[in-house]
């Protein structure tokens, strides 16, 4: 996948407990995570990465065939975007 579609987030955020847990910041454990595109609704998928380069990294666990993943600005998938959000599909575009 694109590399800008995998964000960190951390693993007791579905837990509910997401910034205003008791546990320092330093030490949260994070996980990460894209979000996966069904029906107009973003779905937070926790994934194992395997290979990188600059531009795209290999997802080994936590996706499957078909799956359509948000990919955007760094700002709007590791802050704006939660899970369950509406979102608007764009079409691809030929760059």
């Amino acid at each position: 996948v694109p590399i800008q579609a995998v964000t960190v987030r951390p693993a007791d955020e579905a837990a509910g407990s997401g910034s205003g847990s008791a546990t320092p910041r330093s030490k949260r454990k994070l996980d990460k995570v894209v979000f996966v595109i069904a029906d107009g609704v973003a779905k937070k998928r926790v994934v194992e990465v395997g290979l990188s380069s600059e531009t795209h990294v290999e997802i080994v666990k936590g996706l499957r065939p078909g799956d359509v993943v948000a990919e955007g600005p760094y700002r709007t998938l590791a802050r704006d975007l939660a899970d369950g959000m509406r979102v608007d599909v764009e079409p691809p575009r030929d760059d």
